[in-house]
């Protein structure tokens, strides 16, 4: 499996690895071998490698009176651009990418045995009469180092096979396996079987830095089964609850922040960790491939963790922390709380219409209270 590549997008870091795959160690080794195949090993005259070769092969350099003459750019280059490009794409792999990566194995693949294929660069040597003088051209195929060639200006000839089809160009495109001229094997079955693998990408952790109130964070994050339980158990646990039944925000929210969550590949949890996170809809061009899952929260507000918290309270019935005191936060005003107001606590010595008696009535009707021992229960942690 390759290394993880990871992925900044919509202020989270992703984890994306193609499962199974070599797409991306196998494209850097073919780069890589070609580029260290010089033109000495090419038997040419100019500088270059083979790699520089396939990507400049019918580019700005086509003969007059070429087949080719309509056709600059295209060829091996068009592939090695887009390769290139998806590699320096710091947004991961999309959908896009996936589409992009099929056309361009077909594309390869049209090339093979036409006038854009390597091994039909054509080059024309003369049949000669006593006299020296051209009297029939011949058409040579793969290379312009021929016997003749060679007989005539001195040197080596290139290997018979360079002038039957496989010459280094054409070898490195199209090596099923290793071959002198292709590590690990050619690009078209780099790019074939890359498509494959490449649907079976997953999204192995995500890093979720921004999980804030207003963008509905609560709401997807209650489509995980494994965070539902982990809050399931939050309501249970004394240790995230004072001794009047408040809330330890903060201590939650340490838990929540060193917690791993898996995610189930349904379609219902996947949707929610996408929509959660930026990944994008599953199947949209610009959405990251991959099945997600894992993903960590390395930041939250208050607000999605209160409602996570009241809703887990709501599934399990009650209004009440652990130790039976009414459940209540203090983070937020718009909060759960549910203690007794003063009124509903002391119904006798707040009823409507009677005399304020300043020596019972200490509360506003309204406030909130924990017990009549408030003062020993209200801020301790």
């Amino acid at each position: 499996m390759v290394k993880a590549n990871k992925v900044k997008r919509n202020g989270n870091t992703f984890n994306q690895t193609i499962q199974g795959s070599e797409f991306i160690d196998d494209f850097k080794e073919w780069k890589k071998h070609c580029l260290s195949i010089d033109d000495s090993k090419l038997m040419l005259k100019n500088s270059t490698t083979l790699y520089d070769f396939l990507f400049n092969h019918v580019f700005n350099n086509i003969r007059v009176g070429s087949k080719n003459a309509d056709r600059n750019g295209e060829g091996a280059r068009e592939a090695l651009e887009v390769i290139e490009g998806i590699l320096e794409d710091k947004r991961g792999i999309t959908e896009n990418h996936v589409i992009v990566i099929k056309a361009m194995a077909e594309t390869v693949l049209s090339h093979k045995n036409t006038t854009l294929d390597p091994k039909d660069i054509l080059f024309t040597e003369y049949e000669e009469d006593e006299a020296g003088e051209k009297v029939k051209p011949i058409e040579v195929r793969g290379h312009y180092r021929t016997e003749k060639y060679a007989k005539k200006h001195g040197g080596e000839s290139v290997p018979s096979e360079w002038l039957s089809g496989k010459n280094p160009p054409h070898m490195a495109l199209f090596s099923e396996g290793e071959s002198e001229w292709a590590k690990p094997k050619g690009l078209y079955y780099i790019l074939k079987d890359a498509k494959a693998d490449i649907e079976d990408t997953i999204i192995d952790y995500i890093y979720v830095y921004d999980l804030v109130a207003g963008k509905n964070d609560a709401k997807f994050l209650e489509e995980i089964a494994a965070l539902e339980r982990f809050m399931d158990k939050v309501v249970n646990d004394s240790k995230f609850w004072n001794n009047g039944g408040r809330l330890l925000v903060p201590k939650l929210r340490t838990a929540l922040q060193s917690q791993t969550f898996d995610v189930n590949k349904g379609n219902k949890e996947q949707d929610a960790v996408r929509a959660l996170t930026g990944a994008g809809k599953r199947g949209d061009k610009g959405s990251l491939v991959g099945k997600i899952e894992h993903f960590q929260i390395k930041r939250a507000t208050s607000l999605p963790i209160l409602s996570l918290v009241d809703n887990a309270l709501k599934r399990k019935g009650t209004n009440k922390a652990p130790n039976g005191y009414r459940a209540w936060q203090g983070e937020r005003k718009t909060g759960f709380d549910y203690r007794k107001t003063a009124r509903e606590l002391y119904p006798e010595t707040y009823a409507e219409g009677k005399k304020p008696d300043k020596g019972k009535q200490r509360f506003r009707p309204d406030a909130k209270i924990i017990s009549k021992m408030w003062q020993a229960h209200l801020w301790r942690d």
